[in-house]
């Protein structure tokens, strides 16, 4: 949904499901991380760190084989090399993203806002 909005300045900007304010010419964002959007999707989120795991692990085997994945042949337009890179990557930002979507973002709160009473 875009909505037009007028400025103090009389210039309309447009603005996409977004909470935000004009401070003079500039525009910034007045939401604060939303942990709760992130915890109701922590399955969704495992299950793409799982998936670029999977397939950037099996990518690297079946590089060393010869072979690879039908939809991960482009990777090989730049060079065997940054393919190699490029799966490794994934299988990374696989394991960064697991690690994230199971984190307790409340409970790590809490925790570091203790230690910072001590």
């Amino acid at each position: 949904m875009l909505d037009g909005k007028m400025n103090m300045f009389g210039q309309t900007k447009q603005i996409w499901l977004a909470k935000v304010r004009v401070l003079g010419d500039g525009w910034r964002g007045t939401d604060e991380f939303d942990t709760e959007k992130i915890m109701k999707n922590k399955g969704y989120w495992t299950l793409l760190g799982f998936l670029l795991i999977v397939f950037g692990f099996t990518a690297i085997v079946l590089q060393l084989v010869g072979v690879s994945w039908y939809f991960l042949a482009f990777l090989e337009w730049g060079g065997r090399l940054f393919a190699f890179v490029a799966k490794l990557v994934m299988v990374i930002a696989g394991v960064l993203i697991v690690v994230l979507g199971g984190t307790d973002w409340e409970r790590e709160r809490r925790e570091s806002t203790e230690e910072e009473g001590k």
